[in-house]
């Protein structure tokens, strides 16, 4: 045997020697600290999450309207024939007009005990998580889906939390394309009457 392994053993021996000696000690520590732990986790708040899964346009085959679709923590989708840019949907999402909506929505001030809105908009911002997936996972790829998270006290609200996050982005999603849709209806009107003037004209030259 080495020297150098002796001097390991040696060392080893040692600590477990002390170990021996203070054994009542870590035992006291081991204890301690599961109490703590113990302690905590009874006087921390439990809380709950309520996630939902919204497809983008490109991953969407014509599905119907979610409003009515939300009978739990199931995948969503929003609505059918949507043309609107998934980044758009992100921006929605975070939006500071659609967080004010659910604080008034769920009394907010009354479950946060609080009558500020910036502060009620940080909590809120604590407890809602939007990510997206991309193709592949890299950031400058298409998104495939975005997850919706909402965290509360009470499962029940949180469902519903997610719940009108989605069925309000769905509202403001079906506004943006049936605006979109009036615009270029009216671009495609105006063309066919330019068109028939056009032929008029030639007609009568």
């Amino acid at each position: 045997m080495s020297k150098e392994s002796e001097k390991n053993e040696i060392q080893l021996l040692d600590a477990l020697v002390i170990l021996a000696k203070h054994k009542m000690l870590v035992i006291k520590i081991v204890v301690a600290i599961t109490l703590i732990a113990l302690a905590v986790s009874l006087i921390w708040p439990k809380t709950y999450k309520s996630t939902a899964t919204v497809l983008p346009p490109a991953q969407q085959r014509s599905l119907p309207g979610i409003a009515g679709a939300l009978g739990g923590m199931l995948p969503i989708s929003l609505g059918a024939d949507q043309q609107i840019n998934p980044e758009v949907i992100l921006t929605i999402l975070n939006s500071r007009t659609l967080r004010v909506e659910m604080i008034e929505a769920f009394d907010l001030f009354e479950v946060y005990g609080s009558n500020i809105t910036e502060e009620l908009l940080i909590k809120l911002q604590e407890n809602i998580r939007v990510e997206e997936r991309r193709e592949g996972g890299f950031g400058f790829n298409p998104i495939t889906s975005i997850a919706i998270s909402v965290t509360d006290r009470e499962p029940e609200r949180a469902q519903q939390m997610a719940a009108f996050l989605v069925s309000r982005l769905d509202e403001t999603v079906n506004d943006i394309n049936r605006k979109n849709a009036i615009e270029q209806f009216g671009i495609v009107r105006d063309r066919y009457q330019r068109n028939v003037e056009e032929m008029e004209l030639a007609e009568n030259a």
